[in-house]
């Protein structure tokens, strides 16, 4: 999010205040605030970010343009101005959260934390969390610096633009409003085509964001430019529509940042253009004092409000009510006008501080936290917080992953292999290392931890077989998966795997997944995962999608000759296991417990009831992972201090281990 840029009057830079700019932060803010709390209607608020960087492309051009054409610009004044907006509330934010997820974070999230405190304070926090994007990455709720992707962006875009502007003019004048429009095409073709690709990383890239920081100045260097008084009150009209709609019309399955980034930037770049003309209805309205005052407080209000709705649903452990939402968003107000005030506003004085006390007050400050974030991330989260048990439990899913890293990292590759590759180079082996391998274990994630169980299992019989498996990518031939804005390789991937069937043709296959998901398409709990859509041509909704691609997978296997063997539902929780009985700990509450059996059935009821008429054919055999996961009335999330489970639903080694005598006959056979 931009920080303020606004020159307080006088001003050595000339700029003339347009309290319409603070209006339309507020515009911006207000819904990205509460696009992050959750609250309805605003489902496609995070545009407000998209605002925020074409206000800021305006005001950085306008304020470089009054010193470089004439040279008296100074790269060290345009820092210090930079150091001065930012740094100091940056910082007080960044100290406090320090200090709160020291206090409250597991210590697996308490050394993610470390390493997005580091990227925040260097301005690389985008290249932190697109890093991050990996199938089990912590979600964002356990992130409280998540937000600061933005800020990095813009610092990025502004250690190169005063140069690139400079060039520019030094080179030809004449070409400096061509030469920026074309680099802003650049950006934006780039984006179109990377968000295509692999929208979630797009979404944090500088270059594919630079366009719209570039929209903002190109309305700047077209300052002669003034429209008429009937066309600006029109085109204003219209920016403000182009803006606000995409709020309440966008939502998690928007494809964003590429074409759909185009409405609001387009509308905040109309309405700084036409707020030229005085006089505009637009300009009343934006000029409104709560909206002012909610703009003058913006870069505040943004820097506070993630962290507090972050570390109050931590220790809620529990999604938080509506009345618990607004006090806290009361609260986010509170501190962003607090530290507006007191720390923001003195630090913009250079007659109260100045430049020496700046720089050397800001180098410390930033000194201090980065080897604290050293720290924390070298130390692992300070483990010693808690007893060696929940660190155990907390461990868990660093144990799973390591224990079978290569083997997902080869079988990933498979979706990305080229034409002609051969499936057999990207199967992973498993069992005995000195028999022939003769099955074949298919699926998801599910399928790569159930891995050690299948493993376990053939091992003890002598066998030995290969695994092919790709998170998020349930095992339903010909059905294409697709998550919120990103379409995933499981269509590609499936085909290759089929035709290592044909090409190897083992005894028996394994189908493992997270069935219900699939079947359903719906998270579970509270999970803040994107819904799943499965898409096979001639079979509409995603139920029918899911029992044509299974038929499609068992004929495959079938005319390979072999066995299926369909591997049941694990039992989902709904809540990370080892975070909530580790959190459980810390806040002195009841341990967490598993689903009811009831509920079980209820979730896997689709799954369960076209899972037992496959099971009639003579050549499918189900089993059933929850008759080792589950009593009579509950399912289990922990066995004599070790958790079944590394976080909402997928099984830990011991969880897995557990289940070796379940697929114990299967290898005998």
């Amino acid at each position: 999010m931009a920080p303020h840029d606004r020159p307080d009057p006088p001003h050595p830079s000339g700029l003339r205040y347009r309290p319409d700019i603070d209006g339309l932060r507020a515009l911006a803010v207000v819904p990205v605030v509460l696009y992050h709390a959750k609250v309805p209607g605003f489902s496609g608020g995070f545009v407000g970010v998209d605002v925020f960087f074409v206000i800021s492309g305006f005001l950085i051009t306008s304020i470089l343009m009054r010193g470089l054409p004439d040279g008296s610009f100074s790269l060290l004044a345009f820092y210090e101005r930079r150091v001065r907006r930012i740094l100091p509330a940056l910082l007080l934010v960044s100290g406090v959260t320090t200090l709160a997820a020291v206090a409250l974070f597991v210590p697996t999230d308490l050394s993610d934390f470390a390493r997005s405190l580091a990227g925040t304070l260097l301005f690389y926090a985008n290249f932190v969390f697109a890093a991050d994007l990996g199938y089990f990455d912590a979600p964002a709720e356990t992130k409280p610096l998540l937000h600061m992707w933005s800020l990095a962006i813009e610092e990025q875009f502004y250690i190169l633009y005063p140069l690139v502007l400079w060039g520019l003019i030094r080179a030809r004048r004449t070409l400096l409003l061509p030469g920026l429009a074309a680099l802003a095409l650049c950006s934006f073709a780039a984006a179109l085509w990377f968000t295509a690709e692999d929208a979630a990383r797009a979404f944090f890239m500088p270059h594919l964001r630079a366009w719209e920081l570039l929209a903002g100045a190109l309305v700047a260097l077209s300052a002669r430019h003034v429209m008429a008084r009937r066309y600006a009150e029109i085109a204003a009209g219209v920016g403000l529509a182009l803006i606000l709609l995409p709020v309440f019309l966008y939502d998690a399955q928007t494809v964003f940042p590429g074409l759909a980034a185009l409405a609001p930037v387009a509308g905040a770049a109309l309405v700084l253009h036409a707020g030229r003309s005085p006089g505009l209805w637009t300009q009343r309205l934006l000029s409104l004092p709560p909206l002012v005052g909610l703009g003058l407080i913006s870069y505040a209000l943004y820097l506070w409000h993630w962290p507090v709705l972050v570390f109050a649903g931590y220790i809620a452990m529990r999604p938080l009510g509506p009345g618990e939402i607004a006090a806290l968003l009361v609260l986010s107000v509170v501190l962003a006008y607090g530290s507006w005030r007191w720390v923001e506003r003195p630090f913009r004085n250079p007659v109260r501080v100045g430049r020496r006390g700046l720089f050397a007050g800001a180098a410390s400050g930033m000194l201090v936290l980065l080897l604290v974030a050293g720290m924390l991330d070298l130390s692992r989260g300070l483990p010693q917080r808690f007893p060696q048990q929940i660190v155990a439990m907390v461990d868990a899913k660093a144990e799973m992953r390591a224990a079978y890293a290569a083997c997902t990292e080869l079988n990933r590759a498979l979706g990305r292999a080229p034409e002609g590759a051969d499936p057999a180079a990207f199967a992973c082996r498993i069992g005995d290392p000195a028999a022939a391998p003769d099955f074949l274990l298919w699926g998801d994630s599910h399928a790569g931890v159930l891995v050690h169980a299948v493993a376990g299992a053939a091992l003890e019989a002598g066998r030995a077989g290969w695994l092919l498996h790709h998170g998020g990518c349930p095992p339903l031939l010909d059905v294409e998966v697709r998550r919120g804005r990103d379409t995933t390789s499981c269509q590609l991937f499936h085909r290759r795997v089929a035709a290592f069937l044909t090409a190897e043709r083992p005894r028996q296959v394994l189908l493992g997944a997270r069935w219900a998901l699939a079947e359903t398409g719906t998270p579970y709990g509270e999970e803040s995962e994107v819904p799943m859509r499965l898409e096979l041509a001639g079979h509409p909704g995603i139920a029918a999608a899911f029992r044509a691609g299974l038929a499609r997978s068992l004929a495959a296997i079938r005319a390979a000759g072999a066995e299926t063997i369909l591997i049941g539902p694990v039992p989902e929780l709904g809540f990370d296991a080892p975070a909530r009985m580790a959190q459980a700990w810390r806040f002195g509450a009841d341990p967490p417990v598993g689903p009811a059996w009831a509920a079980f059935r209820a979730r896997q009821a689709g799954v369960l009831e076209a899972f037992a008429a496959l099971a009639a054919a003579a050549d499918v055999t189900l089993v059933r992972p929850d008759a080792l996961l589950c009593d009579a009335t509950r399912c289990l999330i922990e066995d004599q201090g070790r958790t079944l489970y590394f976080d909402d639903d997928h099984l830990s080694l011991d969880g897995a281990a557990r289940l070796i005598p379940l697929f114990a006959d299967a290898m005998r056979r």
